[in-house]
């Protein structure tokens, strides 16, 4: 599926029934192949609006600068993320991208 995500229209219950799935995050070098660790509400005392939310991704290597990646999912099809390294475990990075 190569079908665009809207960012904007999307909550944690989107990506919830996904965690543990596989993807690929695509740099201007290769194609790496990752899954999706977590999904998890951020508190907040906000009212109206989307309730922040952020994903937790592993990816198959040891270096990664933090940016926007295009993440391409078998279902959800591709969306363009910011990631940052927060974590390194078993020689695999752990990325985390925050929805606000």
């Amino acid at each position: 599926m190569s079908t665009s995500i809207d960012l904007a229209s999307v909550d944690s219950g989107f990506f919830q029934p996904h965690v543990d799935s596989s993807l690929t995050l695509k740099t201007s070098e290769a194609s790496i192949p990752g899954k999706l660790l977590s999904v998890s509400d951020i508190p907040t005392a906000m009212t109206s609006g989307r309730k922040p939310f952020s994903l937790i991704i592993q990816v198959e290597t040891t270096e990664f600068q933090q940016g926007t990646y295009e993440l391409a999912h078998p279902t959800l099809g591709t969306l363009s993320i910011f990631l940052v390294p927060i974590n390194l475990r078993e020689g695999k990075l752990e990325l985390e991208a925050v929805f606000a």
